[in-house]
């Protein structure tokens, strides 16, 4: 059962919760039937993404043999059968895709398209180096577009150039792990020969900065002036998050699994924890206290 479990990876459903963010910063988050349906949004394409994550280990098995890490996989340690996992994709796409297109068309287009991009990944876009962190990063935006899909929210350019902007940050420090646990070579992915620590940590520091640069902006574009107030004090999160991140890879040499860094480094939940309680007090307490003032 724990073999099942590992396979299916739910530690990975972390980065779902991206389908929920359409509905925060819509402020929309107080209306529950939205947020059943960004619920089973949630669902479906967690279990939509459980298969792809099968399907990448079917495919790259005797790769993941050779990793320090992955080796320890279901498939790579024999402890699931390729015949059973292949059962399990099947269920899984029947179980993710079906309701899909039976409940919102705009919804089943976005996971089609999310397989679709990982289905090129798999068998040909993860062996070129840079597109490969590129591909990776755009899953987290099509996350937004299925939130958006099943709640009829309107997704603002800023909220997606930060989310694909810190996805990249986050790739390029994955392969910067990658480099390592290679000693530079091919064994562990072939794209691997594509990068080099200079490049990577240049890679690193000029990702940071342009999604500090980025945010910046945000906090102090007339529009969302206008409509939130000042809110540029969040930039400190931001900040703290990614300098926590540098830390991590540059001092304590911590560039693994971005989902275990999440969850297991209180500093980074720290200073995510706060800064969407800060747009959680502005978004539905003092905007609309000030809406219902002036009103």
């Amino acid at each position: 059962m724990k073999a099942w479990i590992r396979l299916l990876r739910p530690k990975e459903y972390t980065k779902n919760f991206i389908i929920f963010l359409p509905l925060f910063f819509g402020m929309k988050f107080n209306q529950g039937e939205l947020v059943a349906y960004s619920a089973l949004a949630f669902l479906l394409f967690s279990l939509l993404a459980s298969a792809v994550y099968i399907m990448n280990d079917l495919r790259d098995v005797e790769a993941d043999r050779k990793h320090p890490v992955k080796r320890l996989r279901p498939i790579a340690a024999g402890l699931v059968s390729p015949r059973l996992a292949w059962v399990a994709v099947g269920g899984l796409f029947l179980c993710s895709l079906v309701p899909a297109f039976l409940w919102s068309r705009p919804l089943f287009v976005w996971m089609v398209v999310y397989l679709a991009v990982n289905l090129a990944y798999t068998h040909a876009l993860k062996h070129v180096a840079i597109l490969d962190v590129f591909i990776l990063a755009s899953g987290f935006v099509i996350r937004l577009y299925v939130g958006k899909a099943v709640t009829d929210t309107t997704l603002s350019h800023w909220i997606i150039l930060m989310i694909f902007l810190g996805a990249l940050f986050i790739g390029f420090a994955k392969r910067r792990d990658d480099l390592l646990l290679s000693g530079g070579g091919e064994s562990v992915r072939r794209a691997i020969s594509g990068y080099n620590l200079e490049f990577v940590h240049a890679a690193m520091v000029f990702m940071a900065a342009v999604t500090v640069v980025c945010y910046i902006l945000y906090t102090t574009s007339p529009e969302v002036v206008q409509k939130w107030g000042e809110i540029f004090p969040s930039t400190a999160f931001v900040l703290f998050g990614i300098l926590r991140w540098l830390q991590l890879a540059f001092v304590k040499n911590r560039t693994g699994s971005p989902v275990d860094i999440i969850l297991h480094d209180r500093y980074i939940l720290g200073s995510a924890g706060l800064f969407l309680l800060y747009y959680g007090f502005i978004i539905y307490f003092h905007y609309r206290f000030n809406m219902s003032f002036h009103g």
